[in-house]
């Protein structure tokens, strides 16, 4: 059985289906000629809806061949299994849903087949990554080490499918590519050259099985040891492994089987949830065991001890981060080594928690992170991160860097003398400040961030600015002041309240209290009759451009010498005759700092206290660098893996002065006085509250996103620019009142109008379409007290949009009333009087619901329309 897909372009005459003729050829020189229906596919749909029932009949032929005879299939069988589903995936990504022109109703089918293939297709997925599972570890029960890693793996359900098959891919693609057995990679490089003494020993030796390293090299030959931690898993770690949630590190040292062991031991009595929490962060912090200060473990990663442990510890790193990311060692992925630089930046910003212990441990991991970094190929690119990092903004967002606690230890493993420390330190803090910006403003509206962005770029102007010396004491106590906790409290709700920032605010009083008057004449009024005329093409007479254009030219001068008093004023908004100074400080700005300090900082990961001890260990960590003869590696492996007192005792000694980081201590070295820090910070709040978003932080990359570790000179130009800024919105601010003003005394013209001409010429010059102005005079219309001259015929220009069959205001787009404002009009000018306009806004296209009167989602039809104006059946019927 099989199928022939012909494409062809039909040849005149061809009505869209018919027969061709397949000349087949078999290995025997024989020929067949088989008779194919064909029908020509002319629509995209046709094509689309053609190549997902090809894809269907792909499938499904897979799916055939995958279930026929499971426990005859081999290796090749299977691999390719594996690459006939990679091709259909990815030809299944490939349709393209909203290409070409396709209706509502089309899209929906297209839609509901691809989402059944793709169902389909994930079952099989699933089916060959289970098979290929079995293969790997040897079935239930098995003795081989990648078996008894899987008797302790998670499946789970995920909230998108599109996880799930990626899961099932990654085990598909490793269980393919292992040539061997871990076991036999392993008994290949058992032994050990090195001699440990009692203090290495002591030290790296596993607390539930009282092994010590030499024991472990000389008698265990598949096992290694490690260190324990409790962490949280989110669903997104399968896409991105650095969002893993580090809750705590322990300083407890065990071997990988005994971890295992503890595990399946607890999962046996509690549960796979109680044990590891599985991948959502509301459950209950799960614990495996408790290490030796009775603190929580779940999970597991191993150290670089000696070269001998290394061999063993670099075959087991796949399948240990594979269950240290996803619960199952099968779903390796090299993306997730970054996890294991998670892990190292959590250890750094923890650094002044701890105690020898902690310290030792911590050298020995950045000695195994930048082993693996090594080994791997990941050393460049972390290192090239690094420094795009400090380079420039580009290499700071979340879409490059998604965790900063990630970033802090890829810092500890690269060369710090290549590394420009200052930026980076300025870098850090102003993304930081950028993303917990984000957490305290996502959501709320664009009037309250510029709020916040006025306060500290102006001030108040009723805050007591005047009080310099107050200013002063007040800067030196903003920067002198502890940075706030994380989750200090709970999240205010409140914050920002009242915060909306009004463009007229900073509009003069004497052009708020301005007026604008149009006065006009007799030559005026006969202008703005023959500006009618010629914008309804009804002007009579001889020259009839010239005469349009000298109207044209008389009524535009007219109307913009309204605005000469009034101009001056306008332009000098936001001049206040001197030039802004950046470095000014008033209460009220310091006071705006302190508040988005305060309240960003209660979602602020890492914490500033954190971010304190990560620089404070690194530059410890270079001073270490400074004094070793040789690389640190090289006296880790003299030292039997174990950190020399020297290195705990500078780490203490640095660790000592950042117990309480202040604004000031933050930037140390990065601003060199008290009034250039004060600069700086002033302008990271300003660019955090701005680009809050990283999708605002990428589209000004190359405008307002700057690099604040330039120096106090940029941090003064961005503020300048967004003085500038500020000034010109209350310049529009200020020209929309005056403009308003001058619309609203057309409307007292236009009222008293005496002329149809003249009153269409003087709307096409003041409105020219329907917008507020529109809504305000016809407010005037429907005052039955008004005495307002040819009030009918007006109101059929402003409805209809038309005078004598021309289009002469909206571009002739009649505009039909609701009922309020139908009723009140009918009121003013009476119902027969309405009726005869309503007549000729019948004339027009007119709105019709549904034959069959069935009401719509808002409960409107034909027998209850929503606006009966606009209804051609209610039209129809008063017609009739």
């Amino acid at each position: 059985v099989f199928m022939v897909v012909v494409w062809f372009k039909p040849t005149q005459g061809f009505e869209g289906t018919g027969f061709v003729s397949v000349d087949v050829l078999d290995e025997g020189g024989c020929h067949f000629d088989i008779p194919m229906r064909c029908r020509a596919l002319d629509s995209q749909f046709d094509r689309d809806h053609h190549s997902i029932q090809t894809l269907r009949h792909g499938v499904e032929h897979l799916a055939q061949e995958m279930t026929s005879d499971v426990t005859a299939s081999t290796e090749q069988d299977q691999a390719s299994w594996f690459d006939q589903l990679h091709k259909l995936q990815n030809k299944i990504k490939k349709v393209d849903l909203f290409k070409g022109k396709r209706g509502k109703s089309e899209r929906l089918v297209l839609s509901q087949e691809l989402s059944g293939l793709q169902t389909r297709l994930d079952a099989l997925h699933r089916f060959l990554a289970q098979r290929l599972q079995t293969s790997a570890t040897g079935g239930q029960g098995t003795t081989s080490l990648l078996g008894r890693a899987m008797d302790i793996r998670f499946s789970g359900q995920f909230q998108k499918a599109r996880r799930q098959r990626k899961m099932d891919q990654r085990i598909a693609h490793n269980a393919l590519q292992s040539p061997q057995s871990l076991d036999e990679q392993l008994l290949k490089v058992h032994g050990r050259t090195e001699q440990f003494g009692d203090e290495a020993r002591d030290f790296f030796s596993c607390t539930m099985s009282q092994m010590d390293i030499t024991e472990v090299l000389d008698e265990e030959p598949t096992d290694v040891i490690g260190f324990g931690l409790a962490v949280k898993r989110p669903e997104t770690v399968i896409d991105c492994p650095t969002l893993i949630r580090v809750c705590s590190i322990s300083s407890t040292l065990v071997t990988r089987s005994s971890m295992e062991d503890a595990i399946r031991f607890k999962i046996s009595v509690d549960g796979h949830l109680r044990v590891h929490g599985g991948f959502d962060l509301e459950n209950e912090l799960g614990v495996a065991v408790c290490g030796r200060s009775r603190e929580p473990i779940n999970a597991w990663l191993p150290l670089y001890i000696c070269k001998s442990h290394w061999q063993r510890v670099k075959i087991l790193l796949p399948p240990s981060l594979g269950y240290f990311c996803c619960l199952d060692p099968l779903c390796y992925d090299a993306e997730q080594i970054h996890a294991m630089f998670t892990v190292l930046g959590s250890m750094l910003v923890r650094a002044n928690q701890g105690g020898e212990r902690e310290l030792r441990l911590l050298f020995a991991y950045i000695r195994t992170c930048r082993q693996v970094a090594l080994e791997f190929g990941f050393y460049d690119k972390i290192c090239a991160k690094v420094q795009e990092f400090a380079a420039a903004p580009a290499g700071r967002t979340k879409d490059v860097v998604q965790n900063l606690v990630t970033f802090f230890g890829w810092l500890a493993i690269v060369d710090l003398d290549e590394v420009d420390m200052v930026a980076v330190r300025t870098a850090v803090v102003c993304e930081s400040l950028r993303r917990a910006c984000h957490n305290l403003l996502n959501g709320r509206s664009d009037a309250t961030c510029m709020e916040i962005v006025d306060r500290i770029v102006h001030g108040q102007a009723d805050a007591g600015e005047a009080d310099t010396a107050g200013a002063d004491v007040a800067v030196r106590a903003f920067l002198a002041s502890d940075m706030p906790h994380t989750m200090a409290d709970s999240e205010d709700s409140m914050a920002f309240t009242g915060w909306s920032f009004d463009r007229s605010a900073g509009a003069a009083a004497d052009v708020v209290g301005s007026s604008v008057k149009l006065t006009t004449s007799k030559p005026i009024e006969r202008a703005l009759v023959l500006h009618g005329r010629a914008v309804g093409d009804k002007l009579p007479g001889p020259n009839i451009k010239q005469k349009a254009s000298s109207a044209k030219a008389t009524v535009d001068a007219w109307w913009d010498g309204s605005l000469e008093a009034i101009a001056a004023k306008i332009a000098s908004v936001g001049q206040d005759g001197c030039k802004y100074n950046p470095k000014l400080a008033t209460r009220s700005m310091v006071g705006a700092m302190k508040e988005v300090l305060k309240q960003a900082s209660r979602s602020l990961f890492p914490s500033w206290h954190s971010v304190a001890a990560a620089f404070g260990f690194l530059e410890a960590w270079s001073k270490i660098h400074a004094t070793c003869a040789s690389k640190p590696s090289v006296v880790l492996d003299e030292h039997e893996g174990i950190a020399p007192a020297a290195w705990v005792d500078t780490v203490k000694s640095v660790m000592q002065a950042v117990e309480r980081p202040s604004p000031c201590s933050l930037l140390a070295g990065v601003c060199d006085t008290a009034e250039d820090q004060f600069v700086f910070w002033k302008a990271a709040i300003v660019q955090g509250v701005l680009l809050h978003s990283n999708k605002h932080a990428r589209a000004e990359i190359d405008g307002k996103f700057v690099d604040l570790s330039a120096g106090a000179t940029i941090c003064e130009v961005m503020l300048e620019h967004e003085h500038e800024y500020f000034a010109g919105l209350q310049r529009d601010a200020a020209g929309a009142m005056v403009e308003q003003k001058r619309w609203q005394a057309a409307n007292a013209m236009l009222v008293r109008c005496k002329d149809i001409w003249g009153f269409v010429g003087l709307l096409a010059l003041a409105h020219g379409d329907r917008g507020q102005a529109f809504t305000d005079l016809l407010e005037i219309f429907k005052d039955p007290m008004m005495d307002i001259p040819l009030r009918v015929q007006k109101l059929e220009v402003l409805l209809t949009g038309r005078w004598e069959g021309a289009a002469v205001f909206a571009r002739g787009n009649v505009w039909r009333p609701e009922k309020a404002h139908r009723a009140a009009l009918v009121a003013a000018i009476g119902q027969d009087a309405y009726g005869e306009i309503e007549l000729r806004l019948s004339a027009y296209s007119e709105h019709r619901y549904r034959e069959s009167d069935i009401p719509n989602r808002h409960g409107y039809c034909n027998s209850n329309p929503h606006n009966p104006a606009s209804c051609a059946v209610c039209a129809a019927a008063r017609l009739w």
